[in-house]
């Protein structure tokens, strides 16, 4: 996808649930609505896991690849 010309794209390092992927994705995209930059926005995204209590095995495993800006 980068090579293809997006800005950045989010993977994860190992295979992780649905349910906390589609929880994580949500407040993803829910800052990048607001304004926020990729990067600002999976920051937003990992604290706000964090707060929720979330595993790190879930919020961790997904990585911003590109620019973030």
């Amino acid at each position: 996808f980068l090579t293809a010309g997006a800005g950045s794209v989010v993977g994860t390092l190992w295979e992780v649930d649905d349910a906390g992927t589609r929880e994580m994705s949500i407040l993803l995209h829910r800052a990048l609505r607001n304004g926020a930059t990729p990067a600002e926005a999976m920051r937003t995204a990992e604290i706000e896991m964090i707060r929720r209590a979330a595993s790190p095995r879930v919020w961790a495993a997904l990585q911003l690849y590109g620019s973030g800006s």
